[in-house]
């Protein structure tokens, strides 16, 4: 229903999965290049020392535990207690995505 409504996937990103599938199925190793566009509402959820972290896109700022942050960084702070690259703490980099593989 939802992809009734609002569209399916971009043609670019169909092609790029439709790759990284002939590529597996070859026994290949995939580096992934998809770029998305995160929009509001999005979730990122990370599991640290057995709890489960979500944090929320908000349309400017993103929200963990009822409160804004400016910046993933802070919350990955936060959850941490010491300094990491947000976005690479929530697996949003090629590093991040290479380290959990």
């Amino acid at each position: 229903m939802q992809e009734k409504a609002k569209g399916g996937l971009p043609a670019k990103l169909i092609r790029e999965i439709d790759t990284m599938i002939r590529r597996l199925e070859k026994g290949e190793e995939i580096r992934t290049s998809i770029s998305a566009t995160l929009r509001p509402g999005t979730q990122f959820i990370r599991e640290w020392h057995g709890t489960t972290h979500r944090v929320m896109l908000l349309d400017d700022s993103y929200l963990y535990q009822d409160e804004r942050y400016g910046s993933l960084s802070k919350i990955a702070r936060k959850i941490t207690g010491a300094h990491w690259s947000g976005p690479r703490f929530f697996g949003l980099t090629k590093a991040a995505a290479g380290e959990a593989a």
